[in-house]
C-alpha cells in the first residue's frame, strides 16, 4: 500500500503544476467562475449566506446565478478563502484537492472488482482522462471538474448499499448524490441515469 501511495504522488505531481503558480488559469469562463466566488464572500460580509442574489455581477445589474446554478464550486472556494484569505490560491487548493480526491473515490470504487493494483491504475486513468483535464485547464468548467469526484462515489455506494445493506454506505450514497447534483446539473443528470441503470443491474 505505501508504494502504491508513493506512485500515486507521482503521478499526481504533474496535475497539480499548474495550480501552483500562485495564479489563476487564463480561461474566461474560469474567470467567471472566480467573480462568483468574490461575489458570494461578498454577500457573506454583507449577513446574506445562501447568496442566491448576487448583485455585483453582470455589470452591476445583479443575478441569482446561485439560485439556479450549482453552487457547491463556489461555495467549497469561499470557504477555503477565509481560512488561506486569498481567494486565488484558494481556488487553487481546491483544484488540487478535487483532482486528487477524484482519483482517491475511484481508487476505492475500482478496487472492489480488481485489487489494489487494478484500483490503483483505474484511478490514475480516470484523473489522467482527456475529458476530466480539459474541464478545468481548457473549458474551466469548475462544476463539471467538482462533478467528477463524486461519480465514483455513487457508483461504490450504491454498489456496497446493496451488497451489505449498512446503513453507513446508504450514507455515503445520499452525501454523494447530494455532492454530485450540487456540483453540476448535467453531469449529475447524466451520471445519475447511467448510476439508474447500473443499480437496476445490480438488482436484477
Amino acid at each position: 500500500m505505501f508504494f502504491l501511495g508513493l506512485a500515486g504522488t507521482l503521478f499526481f505531481i504533474p496535475l497539480a503544476a499548474p495550480f501552483c503558480h500562485g495564479k489563476l488559469i487564463n480561461d474566461v469562463d474560469l474567470w467567471a467562475a472566480f467573480m462568483r466566488v468574490i461575489s458570494l464572500l461578498q454577500c457573506w460580509e454583507d449577513g446574506r449566506f445562501l447568496g442566491t442574489w448576487v448583485p455585483e455581477i453582470y455589470y452591476g445589474q445583479g443575478y441569482p446565478i446561485n439560485h439556479y446554478y450549482s453552487p457547491l464550486f463556489a461555495y467549497l472556494v469561499a470557504g477555503t478563502t477565509l481560512v488561506l484569505k486569498n481567494p486565488v490560491i484558494a481556488m487553487n487548493v481546491v483544484f488540487i484537492a478535487i483532482s486528487f480526491l477524484s482519483g482517491v473515490a475511484m481508487f476505492f470504487f475500482a478496487r472492489d472488482f480488481w485489487g489494489k493494483a487494478g484500483g490503483f491504475f483505474s484511478a490514475v486513468l480516470y484523473m489522467y482522462a482527456p475529458y476530466h483535464i480539459h474541464q478545468v485547464l481548457q473549458g474551466g468548467a469548475c462544476g463539471a471538474f467538482l462533478a467528477f469526484m463524486f461519480l465514483p462515489l455513487v457508483f461504490w455506494g450504491g454498489r456496497r448499499c446493496f451488497f451489505s445493506g449498512r446503513t453507513r454506505w446508504a450514507v455515503l450514497l445520499a452525501f454523494a448524490l447530494a455532492g454530485l447534483i450540487l456540483s453540476h446539473n448535467l453531469p449529475a443528470v447524466m451520471g445519475m441515469l447511467v448510476a439508474g441503470v447500473y443499480f437496476i443491474f445490480l438488482f436484477c
